[in-house]
């Protein structure tokens, strides 16, 4: 811890001396990989001071703002960054996925539908798709899904499956999981789906089965157990309900 004080100070005493902005932003990347990221935002603070187009030291900023949990201080340095001009798709992004998961469902999906007009990147895809949701627009969500060409990519699969399901229409759920159950078998979240929309069909002995192979990959899986009691009581098998409640 010492030498890393005395690293620090040396490479502080430097850059103030010779007020380059490499040396300036040196410190901070130093502070940011030793996570002293209230010490990050110091020296960038003095970066941005003489040097308040630094590029790398702004995104530096953000991600640290991001890492404190301070949402709305990125939020507003990403705003800086785009009306000057220097906010790249990367970044971008992240300015939407800060919006979505503050709240802010409307602008996020401005965002997001730009991004995704803009560059075509699946992500922008995928966060559109979760403000659609969000909103309950289940049918303008699958429109988007069915346009994209990723018939094999587990969180597009998964969210599918969520829309067909809050549109209860079980019998396509179970038609897309066996379509891709070799892909996407093992995971647990889709697992409880199609288990949901089985019993939602009538075809407990289905669930069943779909809930005891979600407790092989998690045998804790309190939704899966609650499953299998709550069926089995109500077709009267006693003895596998108390042995899974």
């Amino acid at each position: 811890r010492l030498q890393l004080e005395s690293l620090i100070d040396t490479l502080t005493q430097i850059a103030r001396i010779t007020k380059e902005s490499d040396d300036l932003f040196q410190v901070a990347r130093v502070c940011f990989n030793k996570k002293r990221y209230d010490e990050v935002l110091k020296a960038l603070e003095l970066l941005h001071r003489n040097f308040p187009e630094h590029t790398k030291g702004a995104e530096l900023k953000v991600r640290t703002l991001i890492i404190l949990d301070k949402y709305e201080l990125a939020l507003n340095e990403l705003d800086i960054m785009d009306s000057k001009g220097i906010l790249d798709g990367k970044l971008s992004l992240r300015r939407a996925e800060i919006s979505y998961n503050t709240g802010n469902i409307s602008g996020a999906r401005l965002a997001f539908e730009k991004l995704w007009m803009e560059n075509g990147e699946i992500a922008a895809a995928l966060g559109l798709i979760k403000c659609l949701i969000a909103m309950e627009e289940f049918h303008s969500a699958l429109e988007l899904i069915h346009s994209l060409d990723t018939g094999d990519d587990a969180n597009i699969i998964l969210v599918k499956l969520r829309c067909l399901q809050k549109l209860s229409r079980f019998n396509e759920v179970i038609q897309c999981y066996q379509t891709v159950q070799d892909i996407v078998g093992g995971d647990q979240r889709i697992l409880q789906i199609a288990a949901t929309a089985q019993k939602k069909l009538g075809r407990t002995s289905k669930a069943i089965e779909l809930w005891k192979k979600l407790l092989v990959l998690d045998p804790e899986n309190v939704s899966a157990e609650f499953g299998i009691a709550g069926v089995s009581y109500d077709s009267h098998d006693n003895s596998l309900a108390m042995e899974y409640t």
